[in-house]
């Protein structure tokens, strides 16, 4: 039989005996160190030092993310009151695309003034766009500037928000002034 440890032989020898008797009995008992416990604690998993080379990007599909632009109209909104054709600033990257030479494509496309023509290829060209057209009926913007686009200019139709002062409005009769009524 295992003798159990004395008083005087204090918490050391506690455990000692404990060790003694779970031995006899054939257990083993796991009495932590200190470098047991970091051994043990929960750590990262190793990361490759250098990433895996990567492959070569896709082309970008022209057929979803070319020059086209389509929208998602709810069915349940209204149509916009009009379509604006814009010439973009995009037409001026190319060296013969002077500002006389598109406002020449504007004047005989869209039949406006001289002088207006140029206004607006400046515009575009300093401001990023102009509004060159508006349409209430949206084959007759697209008509617009697929025949600009084929004259190489860059542009867009986008729906109108409001209606625009650019397109003639039909004009109200004179309401009769107070001096005139006397």
């Amino acid at each position: 039989m295992v003798a159990l440890p004395s008083r005087r032989s204090g918490l050391r020898g506690l455990l000692v005996g404990i060790a003694a008797l779970t031995t006899f009995l054939g257990m083993r008992t796991y009495v932590p160190t200190p470098s047991a416990q970091i051994a043990a604690a929960p750590a990262l998993a190793p990361t490759p030092v250098r990433a895996p080379r990567p492959d070569v990007p896709l082309p970008i599909d022209e057929t979803r993310y070319g020059e086209k632009v389509r929208w998602l109209a709810d069915r349940q909104l209204s149509r916009p009151p009009e379509w604006r054709v814009l010439l973009l600033d995009k037409t001026f990257r190319n060296v013969s695309n002077t500002t006389a030479k598109v406002a020449a494509c504007l004047v005989s496309v869209l039949g406006l003034a001289g002088y207006v023509a140029k206004i607006k290829a400046e515009h575009a060209k300093d401001h990023f766009f102009s509004v060159v057209a508006v349409e209430q009926d949206y084959r007759d913007a697209v008509r617009k500037a697929q025949a600009l686009q084929g004259r190489g200019l860059a542009v867009r139709v986008v729906p109108g928000t409001s209606r625009s002062t650019l397109q003639p409005q039909p004009r109200k009769e004179a309401q009769p002034s107070m001096a005139s009524q006397r």
